[in-house]
């Protein structure tokens, strides 16, 4: 008796992030952090548009680039375990349809009484057991 393997679909990843966009996000981002720093406060320090222009914009863009990258690396390892999961069912699958029951002995009961006589004889003892 064989019996198919389930089919269990695959899972699939999401795609790398593309490093080039997000330093493209990164530069204009920074511009725009400085530019709005020279605009409205009118500095022309490099400490204040440093420190009010280009560092909140560099850890706005770290917060997003990490949730990005790891939404990916999520999903990079949950497809790693789905695929050892997935090989471990079909294994296990195999291992269970090809089990085999040694059969000992056999026992047939018939629900009326004339049909049981004739297989446990005259003394109504079971045969089978001996």
């Amino acid at each position: 008796m064989g019996w198919p393997v389930p089919d269990i679909p695959e899972r699939k990843m999401l795609p790398e992030p593309v490093y080039r966009r997000w330093i493209i996000l990164l530069i204009s981002m920074l511009t725009v952090g400085t530019l709005f720093i020279l605009s409205v406060w009118n500095s022309a320090t490099y400490w204040d548009i440093f420190i009010y222009g280009v560092l909140p914009m560099l850890f706005l863009w770290l917060c997003l680039f990490g949730i990005a990258l790891n939404k990916y690396e999520q999903s990079v390892a949950a497809c790693i375990s789905w695929e050892s999961e997935r090989q471990q069912v079909k294994q296990l699958w195999q291992h269970w349809s090809q089990k085999q029951l040694a059969i000992v002995g056999n026992v047939l009961f018939t629900p009326e009484e004339k049909g049981m006589s004739v297989f446990t004889g005259a003394t109504g003892r079971d045969p089978c057991i001996s």
